[in-house]
């Protein structure tokens, strides 16, 4: 009997080894599933350079000089391009539209020197168990319409280019092969946007990414505090919402010294791109001009206006939690307080609404609030037209 008792425990042993053996293996294909959904974004931070990991694979590393390799030369080619063609009698217009290269490719660079600092972030989010918010699924779509713009301008382009001269697409030389000069229009026209408006894209849907992540574990904290009673937020409970709060205060903090500057000069980018287009609008009626200016001009001031928007409507989300989270710790603190002895609680409370407001900002010159979105298409308006006049 003995040795049946025995061998059952053996089997039962071996049973309880094969069943936590079993769901060791789930947890870990369910890792690798969850990594292989959101790597589409890390792929994309290491291609460009913002992101580089101590045992990153070589293939990441030649991608990454490879794209470099390719944003010099269209920027080169741009500029003596550029300068080639200049015309005086447009130079206010001129200068604003190149200059938003040249802001593009100075934010690109800020990303390159931050590298580290942002490998450092990400591993934070991924210590603290914060979800890069939205959907793995959405982030995905997003990335890869980001990834579609340079082919789709393109092609737009090419369409209504390909029947003129554009000696400025070949150094004043003449091409007069079709399928030569249309892989060479294609070509530049791709590695033109590349440089804007794509990387001005990419490094705000980064930092919107982020931004709505921190901006989602805000309302998280807010959501637990609204449904506790009174009662039940007591000392402890406000000490853990607190704690997760200054951990959520340390993650911003990270965030604005990293985005802070690349995203001031984003925008700007953005609003001059905006103002030479409006400027060339105001200085001729729309017909005058051919379709290809037509089709660029729409395309980049859409492009422009919408990166504007969408960066301050999204950070400024930040702000909006933050405030509604003093609010609601406000409200259950001051029902505890008519009802409760909560003398040494008032102590937290007070250093909660002592400590300044938090607001994302760009180079501490332009506050993420959702008024800062018209100020600014105000000032652009404004100023294009006094400029023009």
């Amino acid at each position: 009997m003995s040795a049946l008792s025995l061998s059952n425990k053996r089997v039962k042993v071996e049973d309880i080894d094969k069943i936590k053996y079993n769901i060791s293996n789930l947890k870990i294909i369910g890792e690798c599933s969850g990594i292989r959904k959101a790597s589409l974004l890390f792929i994309f931070m290491k291609l460009s350079g913002f992101v580089k990991e101590p045992n990153q694979r070589i293939k990441f590393c030649i991608m990454s000089y490879i794209f470099t390799i390719l944003l010099i030369i269209a920027s080169t080619d741009y500029w003596i391009t550029s300068f080639m063609y200049f015309k005086v009698d447009e130079i206010t217009v001129s200068l604003a539209f190149r200059a938003s290269y040249i802001l593009t490719v100075l934010v690109w660079y800020l990303m390159i020197r931050k590298r580290k600092q942002i490998t450092a972030l990400l591993k934070t989010y991924r210590e603290s168990q914060i979800i890069i918010y939205p959907s793995n699924e959405i982030t995905n779509f997003l990335l890869l319409i980001l990834s579609s713009i340079p082919f789709v301008y393109s092609v737009m382009l090419t369409a209504v280019q390909y029947k003129d001269k554009n000696e400025r697409y070949f150094y004043g030389c003449t091409v007069k092969n079709y399928w030569i000069r249309i892989l060479i229009i294609g070509t530049k026209n791709v590695l033109y946007c590349m440089v804007y408006p794509s990387i001005n894209h990419f490094v705000s849907l980064v930092y919107c990414l982020l931004c709505i992540s921190c901006t989602s574990e805000v309302n998280k904290l807010t959501h637990r505090i609204s449904n506790w009673s009174p009662e039940v937020f007591d000392l402890t409970k406000q000490m853990q919402i607190l704690r997760t709060k200054a951990k959520l205060h340390h993650l911003l903090v990270d965030i604005q010294d990293i985005f802070s500057l690349p995203i001031f000069f984003a925008i700007v980018s953005n609003m001059l791109m905006g103002s030479s287009v409006i400027g060339r609008s105001l200085s001729k009626s729309w017909s005058a001009y051919e379709l290809t200016w037509k089709v660029k001009s729409a395309f980049h001031a859409f492009n422009a206006f919408l990166n504007i928007a969408a960066t301050i409507w999204i950070a400024s989300g930040l702000s909006i939690a933050m405030s509604k989270f003093k609010d609601v710790y406000h409200q259950k603190t001051h029902m505890r307080l008519l009802y409760h002895d909560i003398a040494e609680e008032t102590i937290l409370k007070r250093d909660l609404f002592d400590e300044p407001e938090f607001v994302l900002t760009a180079c501490d010159i332009l506050s993420f609030r959702r008024s800062t979105a018209l100020a600014l298409f105000g000032t652009l308006v404004t100023y294009t037209v006094l400029v023009m006049d």
